[in-house]
């Protein structure tokens, strides 16, 4: 869990400094457009350099995105806030939705406890300046004019907006994205990509539910003969490739499938009597026929136990087949 919330901030934080560097020019521009003084077209050009710097200097090795991070902490909380908003015209200004921005992202960026510095200060910054502005008011410079002031409120309040909103977003999916990760993983046997145990008698109980002994639920048992022989004569890595391959071929014969445990798997049928579950137990069966005779592995076979119901409930459609699954194995030794 903390190497993904490392990865978020970080992905947060490169798609912030490049948003951030467009946003640059952008204010750049527009200052001088707007005939601003020296001081305030030189603010975001400070940021823009700033920025650039230190893309470039995370880019040539990931593992300096931490100090890069402190960087950007440290520039934006402590010197671009007091600097931009001593030369700006004030709270008359959209100064007040930068700091707002820039405290909650310096909260975001918190790894470590010592790190709550850089808001903390951030705030204290803010509230120095609002003071500071309402005992020394002419030393804030107004805007030249009523419509300069307004066009400068609207495009950064624009501005703002754009970027929270497109923080929240890369949030969501992030969040989206890892717990659907988790999900899978959750639900999934790590080696051979089929369902996990778990999830196979969830499936199953969930189906006998919906059922309500109204179609046949067909379950096969499979058990690998032999396995121990692959094992003790290849090694266990060689018998994780005849599991894993196992696994695709369930997967491309049946939707619900997975294992059940060691070299043992399941597949669960709904809506499918015995004479069908039948004849795709031995499509299966010839399937993995075929694949060992391909590697030379002729002791390899499957035992598969089938049974189909209508009226037990999920654990006994289990045991069902598992006892028909062992009877057919011992009756072929």
């Amino acid at each position: 869990m903390k190497n993904y919330e490392q990865d978020l901030r970080y992905d947060v934080l490169s798609v912030l400094q490049i948003v951030a560097m467009f946003v640059a020019v952008l204010g750049t521009f527009s200052d001088i457009v707007n005939q601003r003084p020296l001081s305030v077209v030189l603010e975001p050009v400070m940021a823009l350099l700033v920025l650039m710097g230190i893309w470039f200097y995370q880019k040539k090795n990931q593992k300096r995105r931490y100090i890069a991070k402190l960087i950007c902490m440290t520039f934006f909380c402590w010197i671009y806030l007091p600097l931009s908003w001593y030369y700006s015209p004030g709270i008359s200004s959209a100064i007040g939705y930068y700091a707002i921005l820039i405290i909650i992202l310096a909260v975001f960026f918190v790894e470590y406890k010592f790190e709550f510095v850089f808001p903390v200060v951030a705030i204290g910054i803010s509230m120095f300046m609002i003071r500071y502005e309402l005992i020394n008011p002419a030393h804030f410079v107004p805007f030249p004019n009523k419509e300069i002031q307004i066009n400068d409120i609207t495009i950064n309040f624009l501005i703002v907006v754009v970027l929270f909103s497109l923080i929240i977003t890369f949030i969501n999916r992030h969040y989206v994205h890892e717990k659907i990760r988790l999900y899978r993983a959750s639900i999934t046997d790590e080696l051979t990509g089929v369902y996990n145990r778990r999830h196979l008698l969830k499936c199953l109980e969930d189906m006998v539910k919906e059922n309500r002994g109204k179609k046949n639920i067909s379950l096969l048992f499979i058990d690998i003969n032999q396995f121990k022989w692959i094992n003790d004569t290849y090694g266990h890595i060689e018998g994780d490739v005849v599991l894993k391959k196992l696994g695709d071929i369930m997967k491309l014969c049946f939707p619900i499938s997975g294992r059940f445990g060691g070299d043992e798997f399941v597949v669960i049928i709904p809506d499918t009597d015995f004479p069908e579950a039948e004849m795709q137990a031995e499509k299966l069966k010839k399937e993995f026929e075929e694949y060992v005779q391909t590697q030379n592995y002729t002791q390899l076979s499957l035992s598969i136990g089938i049974f189909s119901s209508k009226e037990h409930n999920a654990q006994e459609i289990i045991r069902k087949a598992d006892e028909f699954m062992y009877n057919i194995k011992h009756a072929s030794r």
